[in-house]
This record gives C-alpha cells, sequence and structure tokens, in this order.
C-alpha cells in the first residue's frame, strides 16, 4: 500500500511539474493559444492602432491554429482548453463564412461575352519580366493592369504593343508605378492621384457586349507603421468616393493591401455597394508562404457586373500571385446606370 501511495504521488509531481514546465506540450500549447487569442481579439480593433490592424488579416489562420490546438488538447483530455480553443476556432469561422456562404451571381456560359481581367503586383524589384508572357499566352486576357510597373518593366513590355495596342503606363521607381494594356480601345483613360502622396490609380470606361462600364486599377500604399496604415484608409476612403461620383457599372482591381475582413476594406465595399465576387477566399500574398497566404489582391464590382469567374494564377518571382477574373453583364442589366 505504501509502494502504490508513493508511485501515485509520484504521478502527481510529474503532472504538476509538466504544467508548470513552459516547453513542454502542453506548455507549448497554452503559450501558442494564448498569442494567437491575444493576436485574434486585437484584429477585432483595428481601427483604434495600425498594429491591431495588422493582426486582423490573418483569421484563415487563427481558424485553423485554433483547430489544430483543440485536437491536441482534446488528445491530452483538457476539456476546458479544449473548449477555450474550439471557441477561438468558431469566433474566427464566423469572420470567415460568410465569405463561403455568398451566393455566387450567374454562372458564365460559353455564348455569353466576357472581358477578361489579369492583375499582378509585378513587383518593380523582380526582373523576371519574360515569366509573365507565358501566363499571357495561358490565360489570353483582355486586358493586363499591372503595379509596381518601373521604366525597366515598361521597356520590357513593350512587345506587348501588337496584341495589346491601348495602353495607359505610369511607371515610377517608388513601387508604385501602374499600367494598363488592352485589345479593346480604352475611352477616357486617365491617371488620378490621391494626395497628398501623390499614389497613381488608373481609371477608364471599355465596353463589354456593347455597353461601357468603368475600370479602376489601384494600389494604396502598404499598411506598415501608422502614418501608411492611416494613408492606406484614406486612399480607401477616396476609392470608394471616387466610384460613388462616377455612378455607372465599376470595376475595381487592384492589390489594395487589406483583406475583407478587415475594417477600411468593409468600409469601402459598404460605401458604393461593391461586391467581392464570387465567394470564397483567394490568397495571393505572401506567394512563397502559401500557409500564411491572405487576399490582398481582389476584384470588387457594382451590382450590375458578375465577376463569373476568379481565380490565383502560378508564382512568377514575385511576392503576390496574379489574380484572373471573367467579367459579363449580370442576368437582367440592360442598360448601364
Amino acid at each position: 500500500m505504501r509502494r502504490d501511495k508513493v508511485t501515485e504521488t509520484n504521478r502527481g509531481e510529474r503532472k504538476r511539474n509538466g504544467d508548470s514546465n513552459p516547453f513542454s506540450l502542453r506548455g507549448i500549447l497554452d503559450a501558442s493559444a494564448i498569442l494567437m487569442g491575444t493576436a485574434a481579439a486585437a484584429g477585432f480593433l483595428g481601427s483604434w492602432w495600425w498594429i491591431f490592424d495588422a493582426c486582423s488579416h490573418f483569421r484563415v489562420q487563427y481558424f485553423f491554429g485554433f483547430l489544430a490546438i483543440g485536437v491536441l488538447f482534446a488528445c491530452q483530455k483538457e476539456k476546458a482548453r479544449t473548449g477555450l480553443a474550439t471557441a477561438g476556432a468558431v469566433a474566427n469561422l464566423l469572420v470567415i463564412l460568410p465569405h463561403f456562404l455568398e451566393s455566387d451571381p450567374q454562372s458564365w456560359t460559353e455564348g455569353q461575352t466576357k472581358i477578361r481581367v489579369l492583375w499582378w503586383n509585378v513587383p518593380s524589384d523582380n526582373k523576371n519580366v519574360q515569366s509573365l508572357f507565358p501566363l499571357i499566352d495561358e490565360e489570353s486576357p483582355d486586358v493586363i493592369a499591372l503595379a509596381e510597373v518601373n521604366s525597366d518593366w515598361k521597356r520590357s513590355l513593350d512587345s506587348l504593343k501588337k496584341s495589346y495596342p491601348y495602353r495607359l503606363v505610369e511607371d515610377r521607381e517608388d513601387h508604385f508605378g501602374i499600367a494598363l494594356y488592352a485589345r479593346l480601345p480604352l475611352t477616357k483613360a486617365q491617371t488620378l492621384r490621391h494626395e497628398p502622396n501623390g499614389v497613381p490609380t488608373i481609371q477608364t470606361e471599355i465596353k463589354l457586349a456593347g455597353r461601357a462600364l468603368c475600370l479602376i486599377a489601384t494600389h494604396p500604399v502598404p499598411p506598415v507603421g501608422s502614418k501608411y496604415t492611416q494613408a492606406r484608409n484614406r486612399q480607401l476612403a477616396w476609392l470608394s468616393r471616387l466610384v460613388k461620383q462616377r455612378n455607372r457599372p465599376t470595376v475595381v482591381v487592384g492589390d489594395l493591401n487589406t483583406t475583407p475582413w478587415n475594417h477600411a476594406f468593409k468600409s469601402l465595399v459598404r460605401a458604393v455597394g461593391l461586391s467581392n465576387q464570387p465567394s470564397g477566399v483567394f490568397p495571393t500574398w505572401p506567394a512563397t508562404f502559401p500557409l500564411l497566404a491572405i487576399p490582398l489582391d481582389h476584384c470588387l464590382a457594382t451590382s450590375e457586373i458578375c465577376v463569373a469567374r476568379k481565380r490565383i494564377g502560378p508564382n512568377l518571382g514575385s511576392d503576390h500571385k496574379p489574380l484572373i477574373v471573367d467579367l459579363v453583364w449580370q442576368s437582367g442589366t440592360t442598360a448601364s446606370r
């Protein structure tokens, strides 16, 4: 009996020591859950501080992280910890699930006239210009919109002149150059600048099945630090005013440097009724770390326009993957507003 009691006591001591050891499996799981929970909660307060804003983008990763931690806690028969991890997974699932449950617009049919748009943040320090041409040959886009175009990229893309005779290129050496190449005529094409930083945005009209739509290609500043986060938010607010002032069918493509569950993104789409379609999440950055990838590149459309297909292109040497979308008129749309 004494030996049994001593053995049981030793087991209890080992268990307590394991609980307090930060390098035990339980200690690592506890620390991971606390850090991830803090970041996930901070993300809901993104409008308060730029670091909280940065925490808002990784909802998919938070969901799978909490799910994995919950399974490991369950294997250890830790009911309380399992419940807390499950609650964390559910909280983040409720954020991302609506983006999967939204009903898609109509499906594109083979006979329906479409415009295919290829968007890509190149970026400017990517010297492998030739990597873009096989994708152009494969996808055959009607419009190519590019961000971070510098003078080297502009010269290299002059070879597209025969296939894409309509163009507007604002090349810059500061990662904010932008360019549009098209097979179809670009009407009223112009470069707009968001002050005070002067970051360019391209706006043009293009015809889809004989009717004009407004196409806007943009690339706000990245939210690195308080100053740039505020500048990004102001540029997105300016973009919403721009769409509202035009008051016509509009498509916005770009590296918006924000995700669909960020407060600045939600303010943009709600302000003018833009739709982030079709349903799903399309992570484009960082291209070289798929497990951390988040959707920063977007195609948003007003209600008259359907993004019938959206897909991510291959890794072409940029930190962003390309985004390819097919645009058609929504069913029942008979005239431009």
